[in-house]
Parts: C-alpha cells; structure tokens; sequence
C-alpha cells in the first residue's frame, strides 16, 4: 500500500517550464526510489522533449496521447486513469473501415492492466496536460455529434462519409467531470507523485451558484479554476520573464496578484503545520526561483530535509 502520496498541478503561460519540471520529478523519483516516471504527453508543442535523456536511460516512459477522435480519447484517458498501458507503449493506429456507408474506426491497441509489477517499479505519473485533454474531449464530442436526453443540436455535417457536428453545453460539464475524475483516479493509483500541468486562464465560474471571473487552470468553457486546486496538495503557478541565459522562472506557492483588480492566481503547498514558518522564511518573496540544477524537486528536497530533521 502507498501511503506516501504527493500530488502537484503545475500552471502558467506557454513556456514557463511547465512540461520541463517533469524531468525534476523523474529524477527525484528514479534517485530516491529507483523508480520510473510515465509520461502521458498530450500537448504536441513539447511532448516529453525535456525530458529525452531520461527517456534514452529507460528512466521516463513516455506515451504519445492520440487526441484524434478517431482514437476515442475519452476510452484512452479512462484507461490511462486505471492504471493500463498500452503493450508496447504505443497506441496504435485505429483499423479505418466502411460500414453502412459511414467510416468507422476499429481500435487497435491492446491495453495491459496495472499489476504488482508496475507497483513495484513505477513511482510518478506526468499529465500534460489536463487542458489538452479537455480539448481533446470537446473536439471528439463534435466529431461524433454527441447528443444527451432531449438535447437539440443541428444536424451533422457529412461528407464522403466523414461527420462532424457541433458542442453542446452538457459537453462541457462532461469535460469538467473527466479532467476532474482523471485526477482523483490517477493519484489513487499507487504511486508516490502524480503530476499534473495545465495552460493559465481567466474563465467564469458558477460552481458556487453565482457567476463570478476566476483565475488558474484552463480546461474549457467556463473553467472549473476554484475546483482543481481542491483535488491536488501542491498548486504552483509558474511565471517567467528574460530569454536565454537571462530567463528566470518562478514557482508562485501563495496566491498573489494578477494583472485583473482584486483577483490573485491561486496557488498552494501541502505542508506540515511545523513545517510552513521554516519554508516562508526559506522563500520570503513567496516564490521558489526554479533553477536549471533542480526545478520543482528543490521543493521536495527541502520538504524531505524538515521531516528529516523533524524525526530526529
């Protein structure tokens, strides 16, 4: 039974280091347990190109998420979040057949379950990310013009026996309750780090029953921002400015000011009572200066050595 359990979501504008500080992870994972990292790598601006060396070393096992819908990425994700890998690590192209005079999509990819074996050897898993997966999901549900109920919606679109339709609004909460049960499903599986990423947004959210702009963690339509940093320990926004040798980044861990009037990015860490006075004196301007030496696992590294200390 895993009983140490660290869940991160990581957020910001495109290249800030969200995809980057999976490699730290890994690291902290393969030097403190000897354990691998998988890489679900949605996002094909990057894939898991930080991470390569550690790919070449067998340390991170990377899979390329299909977010086609010929792929069903609804069917992948729910797989994924149980724990199944694809044989070989690679989902493989859907047989295109003609049935009816409408084309279909045969999967073929055998999916192997999580056994003792991947306890023993696989420590984190990286989700990057939560916003291309939402998108993913809305785009399959229009390719498919997916109806619920009474639900009304134009007729799809057909050409040489291809369709295409259109969202409708319970499309979206769909998409909530998805990204939302990936990520309880994913930390439950029995690991040590479940990390999870997502581009920065200001959206509308009604969760609360009044409709109100919210900052954080962009999925789509009227983002679930005050939710998703409920469903994790550790929320980090992370900003940038500079390039090349001058860039600096920063992992915000309290909530601060944004550039809207009275609204503040969210952002949090799951730290012991005792542990938190040590840790702000640590980092007083509210941030961690993410190096290229360490990134994230900085964190871990001083949260590691204050329950060390705290056990002595």
């Amino acid at each position: 039974m895993q009983t140490r359990k660290t869940s991160f979501m990581i957020y910001g504008k495109s290249d800030t280091g969200k995809s980057t500080q999976a490699r730290y992870i890994a690291e902290y994972i393969w030097r403190t347990q000897k354990k691998k990292t998988r890489y679900i790598a949605l996002d094909r601006g990057s894939l898991w190109s930080p991470c390569q060396d550690l790919v070449d070393e067998g340390i991170v096992i990377p899979l390329e998420f299909q977010t086609a819908s010929e792929y069903n990425p609804m069917a992948i994700m729910r797989k994924l979040r149980r724990g199944e890998f694809p044989e070989g690590g690679k989902i493989n192209m859907p047989e295109r057949v003609l049935a009816n005079g409408k084309v279909q999509y045969k999967p073929m990819t055998k999916w192997m379950p999580w056994t003792e074996e991947e306890t023993k050897t696989i420590g984190a898993i990286v989700v990057d990310s939560i916003t291309s997966f939402a998108t993913s999901f809305m785009s399959d549900a229009k390719q498919k013009n997916v109806r619920s109920g009474n639900e009304a919606g134009s007729q799809p679109r057909e050409e040489e026996g291809e369709t295409t339709g259109t969202n409708t609004q319970s499309h979206y909460g769909d998409a909530h309750l998805e990204v939302l049960d990936m990520m309880n499903a994913i930390q439950a599986l029995p690991i040590e780090i479940a990390y999870f990423t997502a581009l920065e947004d200001t959206g509308t959210d009604d969760s609360s029953g009044s409709k109100k702009i919210a900052l954080g963690p962009a999925t789509v339509g009227k983002a679930i921002v005050s939710v998703i940093p409920q469903r994790v320990q550790n929320v980090f926004h992370l900003t940038s400015e500079g390039v090349g040798p001058s860039k600096k980044v920063n992992a915000w861990y309290g909530s601060h000011p944004s550039d809207i009037a009275s609204l503040q990015w969210p952002a949090k860490v799951g730290l012991l009572p005792g542990e938190l006075p040590e840790f702000w004196k640590a980092y007083s301007k509210g941030f961690i200066p993410l190096t290229l030496e360490k990134g994230i696992a900085e964190f871990l590294e001083f949260r590691d050595k204050m329950r060390e200390k705290g056990s002595k």
